[in-house]
């Protein structure tokens, strides 16, 4: 009588495990490059229509004080995916250094000891793919090592750029390094010029001095050529772990990103297991390309035309969520690695960055509300009210902590020996709750607190700033792009009520108590925060961003040129 009793409650364990998991939500997260606050209409943009993206917030939530972790990409989408600030694991560089991957074949990257969202979704049967752009590395020692690939860090499968979209990538010669130093080429020539005359001069005089003559011109040259093949080194698209077009063809990159992810969709819907799904926008990062049914067709040139197409590509991947049956049961997370880059400019000067609305700053700057402070949705419709707005601050990294609870996990249990930076931000979201899942975040621009909130009270959330960008006087902008080391430390830190001041125009006055009192209560809060990390040194010195033979990936050596058979 015993086995029947056994088998029975096996049975039912069973299926109540199964209907378990047939109720646990899907995960679908639109991840934008660049986007500026007051980009599209549910944070107030008028002049550029984005029907779908505005159906997104009236059936879901407005998160009008949603941060990163850092404001450019590498960190921020490091930190998305890990729900941990980027300074934990080496990639919030010393102040000399780049914060973002340049080149495939550096050994940079997300390490693979380190725990994502998609590993520990796929712990539970859930299946994970991404498609679009990941700029979190690829190998370590040798190509083909893929230490830090997405199918590394839980993903089961991948489509698109494992690099960045880049000036560099397009077709009409304009060059990242052209414009952070406009005087690039003109001097690298002159070297190998005057490096070509001192060796004739030096030929029969000094060996010396030939050979410093010689190694000033090879130096030059190696440099120019690098600059010039930028694209065809760093710009393809893998499938998985294959590499299947290099160099990347920009237009039309859009279609064939949205394409990939109905056929993902399409796929996790047949297999009937719970899914994460990121899609991962190559724009609206420089260089733009749109296809030829959105060019011409905004107000605001290129970077206006990409918002449409962008608006298109939301609208054609969450109508494929309906059409599969799954928006309902689909956590939908749509945002924004950084903020606008306010300063990109095009060949002819025309405006290609960000709109940041309200906001001081943008990219770059990982202290200002215009570089961190993102254009962000939540849409679920068992647990978001539809048509909600939330003003209180959540940061991307609560988006670990949050889908794990909604997947029934426990994030102690799932990632025990992790300090989590990120909260569970559902009660908020729910409105179960009226305040912030933080007491404090700290606002980092590479491995230095630039500045920080303290969330008081649902009416009082103080920023204080300890540096300042080093703007063109006159201006909110640099002349490319603001550099975390050239900052302004601030003798006296300037404080400000976020909560009921978005542009920080009002100072609180240095002789008030209640200055004194934020402000000491913000240094003790950075302190204890710093006596609590480990030490990692940075992975990003010179030494690890130099391209390395090695590590360069290539379709068809030794051109590294293909296309996509698949998109002919």
């Amino acid at each position: 009588m015993r086995w029947p009793l056994l088998l029975l409650a096996t049975l039912s364990y069973t299926a109540s495990a199964v209907a378990a998991a047939e109720n646990r939500p899907n995960f679908l997260v639109l991840l934008v490059d660049d986007l500026g606050y007051g980009d599209i209409g549910p944070f107030g943009n008028t002049s550029i229509p984005t029907p779908n993206i505005d159906r997104l917030a009236a059936e879901g939530a407005v998160l009008k004080q949603s941060l990163v972790a850092a404001a450019m990409c590498t960190p921020s989408r490091a930190a998305l995916l890990t729900g941990r600030l980027p300074i934990r694991y080496g990639l919030a560089p010393q102040e000399d250094e780049w914060e973002i991957i340049l080149l495939a074949a550096s050994r940079l990257g997300l390490l693979p000891n380190e725990t994502t969202l998609p590993k520990v979704l796929g712990r539970h049967g859930y299946t994970s793919s991404l498609v679009g752009k990941w700029h979190l590395g690829i190998s370590c020692q040798r190509y083909g090592d893929h230490c830090h690939h997405p199918l590394t860090h839980g993903f089961d499968s991948f489509y698109g750029i494992p690099m960045t979209n880049l000036k560099d990538f397009g077709d009409d010669g304009e060059t990242v390094y052209a414009s952070v130093h406009p005087n690039g080429f003109p001097i690298l020539y002159a070297l190998m010029a005057g490096g070509v005359m001192s060796a004739l001069f030096f030929r029969r005089r000094s060996r010396l001095l030939l050979a410093l003559s010689l190694a000033l011109t090879g130096a030059a040259l190696l440099t120019a050529l690098f600059f010039a093949n930028w694209k065809i080194l760093s710009s393809l698209i893998m499938q998985d772990e294959q590499v299947v077009e290099q160099p990347m063809r920009l237009k039309g990159l859009a279609q064939r990103f949205v394409a990939e992810t109905e056929e993902r969709l399409a796929a996790h819907a047949r297999a009937g297991r719970p899914f994460f799904h990121m899609h991962s926008f190559c724009k609206m990062h420089a260089a733009l390309a749109v296809a030829d049914e959105f060019r011409g067709k905004s107000r605001h040139g290129l970077y206006g035309d990409s918002v449409l197409e962008l608006d298109w590509a939301v609208g054609r991947i969450l109508h494929t969520l309906r059409r599969l049956g799954l928006d309902r049961n689909t956590f939908v997370y749509f945002t924004s690695d950084n903020g606008g880059h306010t300063e990109e400019r095009g060949i002819n000067g025309d405006v290609q960055g960000g709109f940041n609305g309200p906001l001081k700053g943008g990219k770059g700057m990982g202290g200002m509300e215009g570089g961190i402070r993102m254009p962000t949705m939540v849409r679920y419709p068992p647990r978001v009210p539809a048509g909600s707005v939330v003003d209180l601050p959540v940061s991307s990294m609560d988006l670990l902590p949050t889908a794990l609870r909604l997947a029934g996990l426990d994030v102690s249990r799932e990632l025990p020996n992790r300090e989590i930076d990120g909260r569970d931000m559902l009660p908020l979201l729910s409105g179960a709750a009226h305040v912030s899942p933080h007491r404090f975040l700290f606002h980092y621009c590479k491995a230095t607190i630039h500045s920080a909130r303290w969330m008081e009270d649902a009416a009082h959330t103080w920023k204080v700033h300890f540096y300042w960008p080093p703007w063109i006087p006159g201006t909110q902008r640099c002349p490319y792009i603001c550099q975390c080391h050239h900052s302004l430390v601030l003798p006296q830190p300037a404080v400000y009520n976020i909560q009921q001041d978005i542009s920080e125009e009002r100072p609180l006055s240095p002789d008030t108590a209640q200055y004194g009192r934020v402000l000491q209560t913000m240094r003790n809060a950075v302190e204890q925060h710093q006596a609590g990390l480990e030490g990692v040194p940075s992975q990003m010195t010179w030494w690890d961003h130099m391209w390395r033979p090695q590590l360069q990936a290539c379709c068809q050596p030794p051109f590294c040129r293909c296309t996509d058979p698949k998109y002919p």
